[in-house]
């Protein structure tokens, strides 16, 4: 699973022809000259990615911060939620570092995150 979400970030990377800092590339896709690399878009390519390995000892959740985020989403990969209110495990992000993958324990992440549902992937 790290190997993938590793490897894929950057093939990704690749794939949007990301421009750095990030801030740069979304506006270069807000502005309609690029056409995918929000963070939404990496969340978005590397969960089908990740769900395509048939995971029998991971969950995983697609996550998204209460408050306001230079990211807007991550993945994040766990034991089954718990009945707290944030996610447990940990959860990565590529969007914000143009392709390298962020990771951080969910619970000691400067954001308190929430699950989405699955059908809201």
């Amino acid at each position: 699973m790290a190997q993938t979400a590793v490897a894929d970030s950057l093939k990704l990377a690749e794939d949007y022809r990301v421009a750095t800092p990030a801030l740069w590339h979304n506006l270069l896709i807000r502005t309609g000259m690029k056409d995918r690399g929000l963070c939404y878009h990496w969340t978005e390519d590397l969960m089908k990615r990740l769900q395509a390995l048939n995971l029998k000892t991971y969950q995983l959740h697609w996550g998204w911060p209460t408050k306001a985020a230079t990211c807007a989403s991550t993945t994040a990969w766990s034991s089954p939620r718990s009945a707290s209110r944030s996610m447990p495990g940990s959860c990565s992000t590529p969007g914000g570092n143009s392709g390298d993958l962020y990771w951080a324990a969910v619970r000691k992440d400067e954001y308190p995150w929430e699950p989405l549902p699955p059908d809201q992937w």
